[in-house]
Formats: structure tokens, C-alpha cells, sequence
């Protein structure tokens, strides 16, 4: 056990149960006293005295019927634990956060602010400094959370932070810290660990002690905030994370008693409202603005096309099992846009406690419209049994959680299982579920004072301007103004009321491009005039999904159908002219040579492809002339085969808002490729294995632009390869465990073997010979080296460094290697594992920034 010392004055072991027992008399139905016991049950907490807070060491919700709820034979320990510390199994790390008394006085003030409405808008961002494990990290820092339950005692608040300069924290950039009752410990923490181990996004968890300007906070959650770094982590490459809807009604509610508010308004609709994270970086790209339209438009349809229906069904049933739809509602859950299947999948947060069925299930939008998904209904019961199993096994996770608060009542996962038993079809399903019902309400002058904005409205690129009436009365339309300056009037112009219909008023100016923030539209309603800004321009060309066609294969003589499941291209030279999407199995012959035009490419979705060549016949996969787009595998539930084929002159595979960053590229596709030949490549990578296991056996890679294999989240095996005139890195591992035997690199300008992101590489039998560096082990990632030889490097034969924080040390272990300039050969960085002949290498500072600013590895 480790003993968690008290340091504080004695003074609070008289005082705790004090406050306790003021806590318990006071009447909680008046809102100052109900404000004064918050504060001192936040004070309490602030002592470490083994339960989470009051609510954990009760039997009951109502911790007020003490003769029912109170566990008396923990009273003891609690004397104890303030006595002489708290005995539990978790070390739990402390950070120091200092803010300057004129920065912190602006953080009060926002607090002064959120109590004034009960709501928190428009927090400012101060700076400070955050230190732990030896480190004081520069940090910008704010008031954080929507509600009174973040902020209403001034002895722990839940602050935003994030730390500059490429800091990280306990593997976090940017971060929140919160009392333990805000993320409901260990209910919310438990709930996010299950949808991780189930395959899904989900925000991560743990605890600190913090101390804010030299005032002991207590024990207080971290929960990683949603960037770029999390979703690395959880194996995703970075993309566009979307927000549905907004706060804004609940803001309209605040301010408004309940008889001055109108009940037909659709402010914060989350269909209506779509934004995303970090804007600003993004909107300036156009594939992050297709992304954005794209997203935008098909939101508002009733189709289920953006939705992927695992991740979303999985998600909704495990609520549901836990009996709570808190996390999925549009304020908590948010959607990363995977650029692989082109389709939001859920980032769950903020889930609240589990409980036994009692009343029906609320579907929050958009898990309404998945429900009506014939493939939601046809895939409900394999989707059921993943979470049931993942719910029998969960008693572990519960366990871990536990150790933290020692005090804290044992968590009953039997409801889970309870609930899971009620539940073995969809028709079970169904019966618990329930939707809202329509509300009906009539706006009146006095209501209509009340309101924020009128109206919802979009600008695209083509001039159109796209208004929705948010009220259920007709608007009148009266000015629209550009950057400030009256750019049209109307003459009796209205807006029909929405009748709860996405249906717009669409206005067609000259305003053709991107008019980000510069568009204003003034509307009247009963002599109340508002103004709503429009925030981003969307795009209306090139929006096409390539995953989603269903071209018409069967003018194709080339084609042709085996059954059902399978169809194959014929024997014979095949000139293609026009993109080419498949979803069965596809087989190429030997003996075939596909030649390309430069738009043409292929998409093998949700099937396998089989390139089978012989020894006398190849396949060949060329182009006409310049470059073709390559081909796609995507989600193939079949192993994929390629024998002696020749695949030369391609680029990337780019196609309406298809964007790979491979020429060939497999996702979710496990496959072989033996005696294949890849020639020739202007893409980012060559070839590209994202989540999919695979084996290479005399392959060929040469003559790439940038990298010549990208390896992604995948398991595989390499050997008897060749990679050459690369210039790029010729492999580059992320989150990957692969072996590598018998292959040689030559002509690398940048790395021969670039190793991140928690890799797990073996490497024996290795030559690389005229490359900029040998083999680079970074950012948390483990290589074991054997049998290799190394000559004619630029920089080093051998590198160990850290490029981002939030991993953990990189490691690199060789033995019998020969190097041809041993003398320059190696550098380990500060802080990083090389060992070489049983040898440690001595650390060296190395600069990162300026690394990444040579020729060699400039990109």
C-alpha cells in the first residue's frame, strides 16, 4: 500500500466533520443555502480523506435521509485518514499551477459573471505556468464548463489548460482539470474506458492533486481535452472534429423564465449548427473546407450516408444499456470526420451513473436518424453482443477506478448486466424507446423581444444564400449587409415558418468565393430586428463521395461477374478511361495489362482484391501517359492477395472529397503482396497500410517523390525487399508492430527505416547504404536491431529522439552491426534509450526544430 502523508494543519481534522455535519441540517430547498453547501462540500474535498466526495461514501443518491444512506462504519477510517494519511495502491501525481494575481482576478470575474446567469459564456484565456515532475511549462489557462457544477465555489473551479510550446503533461497538451463529482467518478471515467476498448473515440481520464497559487485544491480530475495528439493516440489520423448544435438555448433559457420562452424555437438546432475545432487552422485548406460543406449539407438529409453505423450504433446501444443518453447529447458527444471512410464517427464525453430501465430512452439527435438505418436494425444484434461482452468483462475497469478513492462505495455492475438480459433483439430495443413529442406554442410581442437570432443562414461559393426561418412564424427579410455596408434591400420579403422542415429561403447574389464573417442578414419579427453573421463560405464543387458511387459497370466488356460476391477483369491489355468502383471481391488474371488515363483509378470497397500474375505472365497496372490515381481497398473483410504484378507512374487517389495521401492504399484490408514491383510514384506515399495486417516478400519500391512505405496503425512482416531512390523516408512505421528481414535501401534521402509513434519494429539483416539516416526510433517507440550494415549515410547511421512530448522514451537496441564511419555514427538525444553492442551510446542535445530543417528531412 502506499501511505499518502497529510500535510496540512491539524486544525482540519476538527474541522471536516463540522462541516459535515452542517452540511447534513442544512435545508437544501433555498438557493443561498443550497450555494453555501456546495462550498462546503467543495471545501471538504479539498481534503484528501479517501472518498471521492460526499456522495461516495453514502449508500444513496439522498445522502440527506441519513438514517437510510449513511455508512457509519466508515467514520472511523475517515478520522483515521485525516490523522495519518490515505493507504490506496494508486500514486496520484501533483501539479502546481500558478496564474498572477491580475491574470486570476479575470478568471474570478468570469466566474462572478457565469453566477450571475448560472451559465458559463465567453471564458478569457490568461496565462500562467504549470509545473510537475520536475518541469514549469509555459500554459494558457481559463475558466472551463458550461454549468454551476464547474464553478460555484470558489475553492475548486474546472480550468481549461494548454500548454505552449509543444509541452505536454502525463501525455496531454491541452487539458481540463474538474472536481470529481463534475465527471461523475468513476461512472464517466469507466464508461469511456469500455467505448476504447470497444473500438471507439473517447475522451481518456486520471486524477491529480493540485495546487492553484500555493491553495491545495485536493484530488481533482485531468481529462484530456479533444486535439490532434488524442486522436494520434487512439490511432487516427488528424482530421476535422465537428460540434453539432450549441449553448445557446440553454443560455436563452437562463436568462428568461420559463413563461417568456418559446417553445417552437430551433435555436442551437444541431442540425442547423455544424462548426468544428480549431477553425481558424482549418478553414484555410480547401480539403478541410470541402470536408466542412460536405459534412454541412448531408447533416441535414435524413440519409445516414456520414454516420458510420458501428461506431454509432455501438455507442447508442451501450448508453442505452447504462440507461443514460447523457454523453450522446449534442453538447457532450462530438464527431471526428475520418478521411479514410468518409464518414463522423462519435467522441463520447461526460457520461453520467447507470441504472436499473425504468422510463423510456430519448434518442438525441443525430442516433434519431440512425435508428431508421435498415443496416442499424440488420447489424443490431452482432453491434448488442460486442457491448454485452465488453459489459461482462467490465468489473476490471471498475477495479481500477476503485483504487483511487478506497472509501468510495464498490460500484454495482450487476445493473449493467441486468439491463443486458432485458435486451436480445431489436424489438426490445424499440420498446424503450421514445422520441419528443412536437411542441406547440405561440409567439407573442412580449416573447418575441426575448429571442437571440431569427434565423440560421449559409453562403456558398456559387452566390446562393441559404436562410432558415428558426421560429414556427413568418420573418420578415430586411436588409443583407456586406463587411458593415447595406448590400440589399427587400421589399416585402419573407420567410416561411419552419413547420419543423429544413426548408430555406435561398437568395442568389453576386457574392461568388469565400465571404468568411463578412455577410450579415437583418431580419423583423413583431418590430424586434436581428442580425445574424454568417461564419464560413461553403463550397458547392467537387463534393462528390467516391465511396458512395454506384457507377455502371456493365457497358465494361472487361468486367465480368462470377456470382454474387465476386466479379473479375478479363485476360487481356485494357485501356481505362473512367474511374472504376467496386463492391464485391475483384480478381485480375494473369496475364492482364490495365493501362490508365490520368483521372482513372480504382476503388475495391468492401471486397478483397486478388491481382494474381505468374512467373511468365504478369500483371501490369500503368498509365497512359504522366500518371494515373492508383487504386483503394477499403474495409475488406477478406485477406487480399497481389503476385507478381508491376505497378508504375501513379499519384495520389483524389476524387471529390477523397483525399488519400497514398497511391495505393489499404485500409481496414489485411494483404499479401509477394514478387511485386511498385515504379514510379509522385504521392506522399507510395504505398500506404492503415489498420491492416500485412506481409511483403520481394517487393520492390523505387523511384518515389516522398515516402515509399507508410505503415499506419498496422502489423505486418517484410522481407527479401528493395527499396530504392527514395526521397523521402523508404518505410515509416506509426503505432505499428512489424518485422523487417533481408532488405536493402538504397539511395534514401531521408530515413531508410523512420520508426514513431509506439512502434514495435524488429530489424535483421539490413543494409542501407547512401541514405540520409539509417534508422530513427522516436516518439515512444521500441526497435531491436541485428545483422545490419550501414555506409555512405549523411547524417547518422542510427537516431534516437523525442519529436513529440506526449509519447513516452524512444529505444533502439543493435547488435552486430557494421557501420563504415562508426566514429559519427549515432546520436541519442537527452532522455532517450540507444544501446549498441551491449553498449550504452553517450546522449547528446539535439535540436529538433532544426533537424527538421535540414535537406535531408525538410519535406
Amino acid at each position: 500500500m502506499i501511505l499518502h502523508k497529510k500535510n496540512k494543519s491539524p486544525f482540519y481534522k476538527i474541522i471536516v466533520p463540522l462541516f459535515i455535519i452542517i452540511i447534513l441540517i442544512i435545508p437544501k430547498e433555498k438557493p443561498y443555502y443550497t450555494n453555501l453547501k456546495v462550498s462546503l462540500m467543495d471545501k471538504i474535498s479539498t481534503y484528501d480523506l479517501g472518498f471521492s466526495q460526499l456522495y461516495g461514501i453514502f449508500d444513496g443518491n439522498d445522502f440527506f435521509s441519513l438514517s437510510k444512506s449513511l455508512s457509519f462504519s466508515k467514520a472511523p477510517k475517515i478520522v483515521l485518514n485525516s490523522l495519518i494519511g490515505v493507504e490506496r495502491d494508486k500514486i496520484i501525481p501533483k501539479i502546481n499551477i500558478d496564474i498572477n494575481f491580475k491574470n486570476y482576478k479575470k478568471i474570478l470575474q468570469d466566474r462572478d459573471s457565469a453566477m450571475s446567469i448560472r451559465l458559463g459564456t465567453n471564458f478569457r484565456e490568461v496565462k500562467g505556468y504549470v509545473s510537475a515532475d520536475g518541469r514549469r511549462m509555459k500554459a494558457k489557462i481559463r475558466l472551463k464548463g458550461d454549468l454551476i457544477d464547474h464553478w460555484g465555489s470558489k475553492y475548486r473551479m474546472s480550468l481549461r489548460v494548454k500548454l505552449i510550446n509543444d509541452n505536454s503533461l502525463f501525455g496531454f497538451s491541452e487539458f481540463s482539470i474538474q472536481k470529481t463529482q463534475t465527471r461523475l467518478f468513476p461512472y464517466d471515467q469507466s464508461f469511456q474506458d469500455i467505448q476504447r476498448k470497444m473500438g471507439n473515440i473517447s475522451s481518456v481520464h486520471d486524477y491529480v492533486n493540485v495546487t492553484i497559487n500555493g491553495q491545495d485544491w485536493g484530488i481533482m480530475n485531468i481529462e484530456e481535452h479533444i486535439t490532434k495528439e488524442l486522436l494520434e493516440k487512439q490511432k487516427l489520423k488528424e482530421s476535422l472534429v465537428f460540434k453539432i448544435g450549441d449553448q445557446r438555448d440553454w443560455l436563452y433559457s437562463y436568462t428568461n423564465e420559463e413563461k417568456d420562452t418559446y417553445k417552437n424555437y430551433l435555436l442551437s438546432d444541431p442540425y442547423l449548427n455544424v462548426d468544428i475545432y480549431k477553425r481558424k487552422k482549418y478553414m484555410s485548406e480547401k480539403i478541410y473546407r470541402k470536408w466542412y460543406s460536405y459534412v454541412s449539407k448531408e447533416h441535414l438529409k435524413k440519409q445516414n450516408n456520414i454516420y458510420d453505423n458501428d461506431s454509432f450504433s455501438t455507442s447508442l446501444i451501450f448508453s442505452f444499456l447504462w440507461n443514460n443518453n447523457h454523453t450522446l447529447l449534442h453538447n457532450n458527444s462530438k464527431y471526428y470526420f475520418n478521411p479514410y471512410d468518409l464518414k463522423l464517427h462519435p467522441i463520447t464525453t461526460d457520461q453520467s451513473v447507470f441504472s436499473s430501465f425504468n422510463e423510456g430512452f430519448n434518442l438525441p439527435k443525430p442516433f434519431e436518424k440512425l435508428v431508421n438505418n435498415p443496416l442499424f436494425k440488420s447489424k443490431f444484434e452482432q453491434n448488442l453482443n460486442k457491448v454485452k461482452k465488453e459489459i461482462i468483462n467490465s468489473d476490471s475497469i471498475f477495479h481500477k477506478w476503485s483504487m483511487y478513492f478506497p472509501l468510495d462505495n464498490k460500484i454495482d455492475s450487476d445493473i449493467l448486466i441486468k439491463n443486458s438480459n432485458l435486451i436480445k433483439d431489436f424489438k426490445d430495443f424499440e420498446d424503450y424507446i421514445i422520441t419528443d413529442e412536437v411542441k406547440t406554442d405561440s409567439l407573442t410581442e412580449s416573447k418575441a423581444k426575448n429571442l437571440f437570432d431569427q434565423i440560421h443562414a449559409r453562403h456558398f461559393d456559387n452566390g446562393q444564400i441559404h436562410i432558415y426561418n428558426l421560429l414556427n412564424e413568418k420573418i420578415n427579410l430586411k436588409r443583407i449587409f456586406l463587411e458593415g455596408k447595406v448590400y440589399k434591400n427587400f421589399e416585402k420579403k419573407y420567410i416561411d415558418s419552419h413547420q419543423y422542415k429544413y426548408k430555406p429561403l435561398i437568395i442568389q447574389t453576386d457574392l461568388i468565393g469565400i465571404y468568411d464573417s463578412l455577410i450579415e442578414i437583418e431580419t423583423d419579427y413583431l418590430n424586434s430586428k436581428r442580425k445574424f453573421r454568417i461564419n464560413f463560405t461553403h463550397q458547392t464543387e467537387n463534393l462528390n463521395n467516391p465511396l458512395l458511387d454506384n457507377l455502371n459497370l456493365k457497358g465494361l466488356n472487361f468486367l465480368e461477374e462470377i456470382d454474387d460476391q465476386n466479379i473479375k477483369i478479363k485476360k487481356g491489355l485494357w485501356h481505362i478511361n473512367q474511374p472504376i468502383v467496386v463492391k464485391k471481391n475483384l480478381l485480375i488474371e494473369a496475364g492482364t495489362k490495365l493501362v490508365f488515363n490520368e483521372n482513372s483509378y480504382l476503388i475495391v470497397n468492401g471486397g478483397s482484391l486478388k491481382i494474381l500474375g505468374s512467373e511468365k505472365e504478369n500483371v501490369i497496372l500503368t498509365s497512359k501517359k504522366g500518371f494515373w490515381k492508383g487504386f483503394y481497398v477499403i474495409n475488406s473483410p477478406n485477406k487480399s492477395f497481389l503476385k507478381n504484378v508491376s505497378i508504375s507512374n501513379v499519384t495520389f487517389l483524389r476524387d471529390g472529397i477523397l483525399d488519400l495521401t497514398g497511391a495505393i492504399t489499404f485500409y481496414r484490408s489485411d494483404v499479401d503482396f509477394l514478387n511485386v514491383k511498385f515504379l514510379n510514384s509522385i504521392a506522399e506515399d507510395f504505398l500506404n497500410l492503415v489498420h491492416s495486417n500485412f506481409s511483403l516478400d520481394n517487393v520492390t519500391i523505387k523511384n518515389a517523390i516522398s515516402d515509399g512505405l507508410d505503415s499506419d496503425f498496422s502489423v505486418g512482416k517484410i522481407k527479401n525487399s528493395n527499396f530504392q531512390n527514395i526521397k523521402g523516408d523508404a518505410i515509416d512505421f506509426s503505432g505499428s508492430i512489424v518485422d523487417v528481414d533481408n532488405t536493402i535501401f538504397k539511395k534514401i534521402v531521408d530515413k531508410a527505416i523512420s520508426v514513431g509513434e509506439a512502434s514495435k519494429i524488429q530489424l535483421n539483416s539490413i543494409l542501407a547504404d547512401s541514405v540520409g539516416v539509417g534508422i530513427a526510433s522516436k516518439d515512444g517507440s521500441f526497435v531491436e536491431l541485428k545483422n545490419s550494415v550501414f555506409s555512405n549515410f549523411q547524417l547518422k547511421a542510427i537516431m534516437t529522439y523525442q519529436k513529440k512530448s506526449f509519447y513516452k522514451t524512444s529505444t533502439l537496441i543493435g547488435n552486430d552491426i557494421l557501420i563504415d564511419n562508426f566514429s559519427n555514427c549515432c546520436h541519442r538525444q537527452f532522455g532517450t534509450k540507444m544501446i549498441l553492442e551491449d553498449r550504452y551510446i553517450s546522449e547528446k542535445y539535439l535540436n529538433i526544430d532544426s533537424l527538421y530543417q535540414t535537406v535531408i528531412m525538410k519535406k
